[in-house]
């Protein structure tokens, strides 16, 4: 599979913890965004983990690094420079898929600050 998680991201940016800060943001969901009649909606479960996951797999490695250079941050040649650019382009991206999955459900209110408060 030809996706951002397993090429784009430079030997040193591990997966590990992309998945732990979605399994966080995902457990604090469960713990304080709690379902009741008027917010039947906020029953969260691990499918939503795997959306965000895979709407990281969605973008391939090319798109990223155009994303990258489309937002000024591709650095010049420095190697480091470039790497530290992608590594932010995937932060982008998470957070993107983060606010896609979980945020979009809290609409407006208490749900909607928690949310924030948990990505900011």
């Amino acid at each position: 599979m030809n996706s951002c998680l397993t090429h784009a991201l430079p030997p040193r940016c591990p997966r590990a913890p992309v998945i732990a800060a979605t399994l966080e943001v995902y457990a604090s969901a469960c713990g304080q965004l709690l379902p009741t009649p008027a917010k039947s909606h906020y029953t969260f479960n691990l499918r939503d983990v795997a959306r965000v996951v895979q709407g990281l797999q969605a973008q391939g490695p090319a798109a990223l690094a155009a994303s990258v250079a489309q937002w000024g941050r591709g650095g010049g040649a420095g190697g480091a420079q470039q790497a530290q650019a992608l590594r932010d382009g995937h932060l982008r991206l998470w957070v993107h898929e983060v606010l896609r999955v979980f945020y979009d459900r809290c609409g407006r209110g208490l749900g909607s600050n928690t949310c924030q408060a948990q990505t900011g």
